[in-house]
């Protein structure tokens, strides 16, 4: 009787172990269920875009012919980083060169161009240290992107 009891207990346990990996695995596959269809949502927005543009194109070609923007000599920097202020003021960046800043709440950013290579060169430079000192924060990364 004893060794019944015995065997029926393991049987139990086995069971349980069981259904609790079939348990665990459901809930891993409906989360991957739920990031597939956040990435097939982002696909479709994309080319949802991108059939539009598409359209605008065509809509161009049979009124008048799409020609191309002028082409500019001009070079262009792109600075951004995670910043300690929550909303960074950037306006002692005021170097004419200075074409567009980043608003984000907790990013510093900006674009700098001119026509001249080492302008830009040299902005960036002086800019990277600056930066450094005024704004940046660094943050573990995440475990998964997020929107």
């Amino acid at each position: 009787m004893r060794l019944l009891n015995f065997c029926l207990v393991i049987t139990l346990v086995l069971a349980t172990a069981y259904v609790y990996e079939i348990k665990y695995d459901a809930t891993l596959r409906a989360s991957r269920v739920a990031e597939m269809r956040k990435e097939v949502r982002r696909e479709r927005d994309a080319i949802a875009a991108l059939r539009a543009e598409w359209a605008r194109l065509e809509a161009r070609r049979e009124g008048q012919p799409y020609t191309l923007p002028p082409v500019r000599e001009r070079h262009a920097g792109l600075m951004v980083s995670l910043a300690r202020q929550e909303w960074p003021d950037l306006s002692s960046y005021n170097d004419p060169e200075v074409v567009w800043q980043l608003r984000k709440k907790n990013h510093a950013g900006l674009i700098v161009a001119s026509a001249d290579e080492r302008r830009v060169d040299s902005l960036i430079a002086a800019y990277t240290e600056r930066f450094y000192q005024d704004f940046f924060a660094s943050a573990p990364p995440r475990e998964r992107p997020v929107d």
